[in-house]
């Protein structure tokens, strides 16, 4: 936190003595903070989902999501995406609409060893 408050006082600074630097520098800020804030919301959205980030990122509306067992390619559930916010992705299932991992751990337990796959 205080890094990008030295950027931003320094960024003041050079505003009052050069105005055109001022303006690069400026810009210069509002893409890399874009860059890094990009970078985080994936990682943000890949760290949350984990191995089936995919269904996020891959899935639509109305898509069918299924959990398979990893050992078994048994299927354990069948669902619809319901809806996707700009984090979360939200499945229909038995009358239920839960997210994904809420989901997926009410079907085939906590600790359980699934993929899902989008059909």
């Amino acid at each position: 936190m205080s890094l990008i408050a030295l950027i931003f006082i320094l960024i003041f600074i050079t505003f009052l003595f050069y105005k055109r630097l001022s303006k690069l520098a400026i810009v210069f800020v509002f893409v890399v903070t874009g860059i890094i804030g990009s970078f985080l919301y994936m990682l943000d959205i890949e760290d949350y989902y984990g191995r089936n980030n995919h269904v996020f990122f891959e899935g639509k509306e109305r898509d069918t999501v299924v959990i398979l067992d990893r050992t078994t390619e048994e299927l354990i559930a069948k669902g619809l995406i319901q809806r996707k916010s700009w984090d979360r992705v939200f499945i229909i299932s038995d009358n239920d609409t839960l997210e994904l991992n809420d989901w997926i751990e009410q079907k085939a337990g906590y600790m359980a060893d699934v993929r899902c796959e989008l059909k």
